[in-house]
């Protein structure tokens, strides 16, 4: 099968997959508090110590799914992709569980505070493991996942270099969390959200946009695109090309 057919195989399957399910309250399972995380990886072909891309995955989806997507990102890159800790069975996972009662959704912020530390604990455990150089961490987000890698750009940013953020939101209550502008500078961000958005509509995207801003991000890319809660082709094609771009640098 040629190769941008296989792009667009994986982008359909991963849009299928990624859509926000109501996951029953008998089902949910409670997050460990502590542990390194289970991961998909994808070596670099360097045997230098190589920069490290995080993949984190949506709501109801797994790392499995995701790491579909590697093989299009930069050979120089060790890339990594997540589960999540929340387990619904029937591979699905989540960071943190939201309440479907509530008109937003609202998140478990407690949840959320754990996987964050999951997080930040697995990074630390893989670079130990797997040659990597701790200065090039890159995070990328979809959904649930970008709101996990904002969280940790804006409240950690010495642990990462920078992030790819695909339809997402600020979490409640990071505005009260984030660190001061002067640890944010060197940040690398780049952000797209779709107009189509129903599951978290472009309107989120747009406040993400405008606080990254007011925190004076200087290197800070920001798109819209005509669709709906999925990544499209186009928008993973400049994610790639913006990634490779700073490693180049």
């Amino acid at each position: 099968m040629p190769r941008f057919l296989i792009v667009i195989v994986c982008l359909i399957l991963f849009s299928c997959q990624t859509k926000t399910p109501q996951v029953a309250q008998n089902s949910v399972v409670k997050p460990k508090e502590q542990g390194i995380l289970k991961y998909e990886i994808r070596p670099s072909n360097s045997t230098e110590k190589a920069p490290l891309l995080v993949l984190l995955h949506g709501y109801g989806d797994n790392a499995l799914n995701f790491f579909a997507l590697s093989n299009y990102f930069d050979p120089r890159l060790t890339i990594i992709s997540l589960y999540a800790p929340l387990d619904f069975g029937q591979n699905r996972f989540a960071w943190y569980n939201l309440d479907f009662t509530t008109r937003d959704k609202q998140g478990n912020l407690a949840e959320a505070e754990i996987a964050r530390q999951q997080i930040l604990a697995t990074l630390e455990e893989v670079v130990k493991k797997h040659n990597i150089d701790a200065q090039k961490i890159y995070l990328m987000g979809f959904s649930q996942g970008t709101i996990m890698s904002l969280n940790i750009a804006l409240t950690s940013p010495e642990k990462i270099k920078g992030a790819v953020l695909f339809s997402g939101k600020i979490l409640k209550d990071l505005g009260t969390r984030i660190v001061e502008k002067e640890r944010l500078k060197d940040l690398q961000i780049f952000l797209t959200h779709g107009t189509k958005d129903e599951v978290l509509f472009v309107e989120e995207g747009r406040k993400i946009h405008k606080k990254l801003k007011a925190l004076e991000i200087e290197d800070l890319t920001y798109s819209e695109f005509n669709s709906a809660h999925t990544i499209p082709q186009e928008e993973l094609g400049a994610a790639i090309k913006w990634l490779s771009k700073r490693l180049d640098e």
